[in-house]
């Protein structure tokens, strides 16, 4: 079979391209082609990593029109309010956050919340989801994508991110030429927050978690299209290639092997503004321990994040704060769509989750990677001031989050005052805490090993 891999954005290279997809899928004699919006050392990595030579050539230009943009933004913000409705939980609506800079655009997001308000039924939705893909098969801008398809001749088109943009045109050009399209849902989060910018013939999900919640914001999906094959950013954490020894983690890190090892993952800027003050207050916390108890900190930034915030913080506790920034590439420019990782990132996440103790933050997935090697996670839920815009007690009414309910799935830090004490028994006794922790991975992604073969076998089936 000849399998095309649709790549629309650099954050899929991690899962879909270093993983061991490609060479499941080469190794019992299956053609790839790469169609991309990457760049040439994004590439570069990834035939370095497997050692092949990819068939590769980047996604053609596609200017979405206005009224293609109109219709897309009322149907995200109609299926929002829809979900809003299905699950009763308001937060939802956080998600619709257009960027408006000017007063045209105010008008143009006003008039698509009129729409997308009106269209407040399934039966209505789909009709303007049907309306979108009618526009968009009719652009001027599909001339390529159809060209480039009738050369390679695709049996199976794999979309490795559900929410981009550049990918629907591509989708869209395949099915109209009849070639089978498959997608991954790539996020825990993403289902909710309206984010399914393709319909396809197939899905690969991470759970049957995951699958009830696509069966219930989409019940138009026949439930045989979604498989449960897990996320194969899982898969890395069983490779003890990438295991790195302890000394020369520390070594790299000025970190002492003998001191249990917290490592603060931040978030985006949006989702957690204040994460400089709780690094800050971490760092507090531990100058005021015993000693001989005192743990040390890792600070491991979002990618996303390239501000300056934390900047202060570092410098006034740089005895007790060590940085391990992502190994993330920026060659072509500030489009965050070519920012990727390297693989010696992957390696690197792999190591942090395995060597350090547990981490801190504020609500993130990083709670799962320690859970892979069975590590505690705590998760900051007080806060810095008395702001309307920005509370933690949302973040954690995320529904993402209600996947934890009844568990004691995390260690939650509810003041600063009871930071020291709560770090250290997380420290001293892990076994005792959070000790649902691989109930909550196991909803979340059930299937932790051998994700590679499981995507490659549904993209290959008849």
């Amino acid at each position: 079979m000849k399998i095309l891999f649709l790549v629309p954005d650099g954050v899929g290279i991690r899962n879909y391209l270093y993983s061991n997809i490609l060479k499941d899928l080469t190794d019992k004699g299956h053609e790839i082609v790469v169609w991309h919006a990457l760049s040439e050392s994004a590439l570069g990595e990834v035939e370095s990593l497997h050692d092949i030579r990819l068939d590769s050539e980047p996604l053609p230009p596609y200017k979405e029109s206005m009224s293609e943009k109109f219709l897309r933004e009322s149907i995200s913000y109609a299926r929002l309010r829809h979900n809003t409705h299905i699950v009763k939980n308001q937060t939802l609506m956080t998600n619709w956050a257009p960027s408006i800079r000017n007063f045209r655009l105010k008008l143009f997001y006003k008039a698509v919340e009129i729409t997308g308000s009106a269209f407040n039924s399934d039966k209505a939705i789909l009709k303007m989801e049907g309306m979108y893909d009618n526009r968009v098969k009719k652009s001027a801008y599909l001339q390529p994508f159809s060209d480039f398809l009738k050369r390679h001749n695709p049996d199976v088109v794999f979309n490795t991110h559900q929410r981009s943009i550049i990918a629907v045109p591509a989708v869209l050009t395949a099915q109209m030429s009849g070639i089978k399209t498959i997608t991954a849902i790539y996020s825990w989060d993403n289902l909710p927050k309206a984010r399914l910018a393709t319909r396809t013939d197939g899905y690969c999900v991470w759970s049957e978690y995951m699958k009830n919640e696509m069966q219930m914001y989409y019940p138009e999906i026949e439930e045989a299209s979604i498989v449960v094959t897990g996320t194969p950013q899982f898969d890395f954490y069983h490779d003890k290639s990438l295991y790195w020894d302890k000394e020369l983690f520390c070594q790299k890190y000025d970190l002492d092997p003998k001191r249990k090892i917290i490592c603060f993952s931040g978030d985006d800027t949006r989702t957690s503004p204040y994460d400089p003050e709780y690094l800050a207050d971490l760092a507090e916390a531990v100058e005021q321990m015993e000693k001989s108890k005192r743990p040390q900190i890792l600070f491991r930034r979002c990618p996303a994040d390239f501000s300056n915030r934390y900047d202060e913080v570092l410098k006034r506790y740089k005895d007790v704060i060590k940085v391990s920034d992502p190994l993330w590439n920026r060659d072509e420019g500030e489009n965050w769509n070519l920012f990727y990782p390297s693989f010696e990132d992957v390696a690197l996440l792999v190591n942090i989750a395995f060597h350090c103790d547990t981490v801190y933050n504020v609500g993130s997935t990083m709670a799962h990677d320690f859970a892979m090697f069975d590590k505690p996670a705590c998760y900051i839920k007080y806060d810095q001031t008395d702001s309307e815009a920005w509370s933690v007690e949302t973040i954690y009414r995320f529904q993402h989050f209600k996947s934890m309910e009844g568990l004691d799935a995390v260690v939650w830090i509810n003041s600063k005052e009871e930071m020291a004490e709560k770090v250290l028994r997380v420290l001293e006794h892990p076994d005792e805490v959070a000790v649902d922790r691989k109930k909550w991975l196991n909803i979340i992604t059930e299937s932790q090993q051998n994700v590679s073969k499981r995507i490659a076998a549904f993209l290959t089936e008849g």
